[in-house]
Parts: structure tokens; C-alpha cells; sequence
């Protein structure tokens, strides 16, 4: 999330307050992961041409990743006492996950991940799609969205719940 995204992301998120996307976003020329991930129909209204990349993966590893995540915004609650930003990012979190997957729940969260994997496959456009799995590398997403495949490892930056609690420290700090 860009910081200084935060305020309209939380308004969104947190008090139901409409977002101006095309503003948001009159800057830059991708977006990944959450809270973007979420309005993917209203970008693709508001940008049809733009390439969707859909990474997919294991329904159980995304499964534990996801619970690892809420167990690691539970260590980080006490951090939200002293910082704003912190405090806010929670609540952002918060939100959506009981407005996209309810309770931390195995059977219904992987049902909904799946299901968000099938429509948004049988929504967009064949030729603005790439399903895509991390372990395909460079070659596929550079293909697909017309670079040269860099001369370096495809980076692997999920490195669980130690990056997590490292960039809450790093987030109250700033």
C-alpha cells in the first residue's frame, strides 16, 4: 500500500467512502496484491486494455500463508496503540477480510479463494489474462507483458511471518 494511499485506502475500507481509482492510480501503470486486488472489476471498467496477471498456487499453501498472516496482525495489535499508520493498516486489514473471506475459516476461505480464481479467469479477456504460477520464472510474465526477461533470479520476497513482524517494526518506526 502507498503511504500516502493509506487515508483513502482505510476511508474505503473502513467507512464505506467511494474511491476516485482513476486518481488514485493516474500515476502509475500496475498494481499488485491487496487492497487493489479487490476492486479488480472496477480497474478493469476503468482500464479494459490492462493485463491482468492471476497468481495462482496451492490452495492449501495459500491457505497457510493467509492464516500465518492473521496470526502475525494479531502479534503486531499492540503496535497499533502507539502508531497511526500501524493502527490503520490493521483496520484496513480487518475490514476486508470479513468483507472478502469472513472468518479465518479453512474450507470457506480456500472456497472463496478458488471461486475468485475461477471468475476472475472466466471474466477477463483471454488475451489481457496470464495465469500464473511463480514457479513458471521470468519467462511467461515477460512474454506476456511484452519486457525482456531480466538478468537476474526471479525474486522469491514471501518469506513468512519474520518478514511480516520486520516490516511492522520498520512501519512504527517511520
Amino acid at each position: 500500500m502507498v503511504p500516502h494511499q493509506r487515508e483513502h485506502w482505510h476511508g474505503w475500507a473502513v467507512g464505506g467512502q467511494p474511491l476516485d481509482l482513476e486518481a488514485m492510480f493516474a500515476d502509475y501503470v500496475a498494481c499488485v496484491d491487496a487492497p487493489s486486488c479487490f476492486l479488480w472489476r472496477e480497474l478493469m471498467a476503468l482500464y479494459p486494455d490492462a493485463k491482468v496477471v492471476l497468481t495462482v498456487r496451492d490452495p492449501e499453501r495459500w491457505f497457510s500463508s493467509f492464516a500465518a498472516l492473521h496470526r502475525a496482525t494479531r502479534w503486531a495489535r499492540p503496535l497499533g496503540l502507539v502508531s497511526k499508520r500501524i493502527q490503520q493498516f490493521l483496520e484496513i486489514g480487518d475490514a476486508i477480510i470479513e468483507r472478502e473471506l469472513g472468518a479465518v475459516e479453512h474450507d470457506a476461505n480456500i472456497e472463496t479463494f478458488e471461486r475468485h480464481n475461477r471468475v476472475v479467469q472466466a471474466s477477463v479477456p483471454a488475451e489481457n489474462l496470464l495465469v500464473f504460477e511463480v514457479a513458471q520464472g521470468w519467462g511467461p510474465l515477460c512474454e506476456f507483458l511484452e519486457l525482456p526477461i531480466p538478468d537476474e533470479p526471479f525474486p522469491h520476497l514471501n518469506e513468512g511471518v519474520a518478514t511480516i513482524r520486520r516490516k511492522f517494526k520498520e512501519f512504527a518506526r517511520s
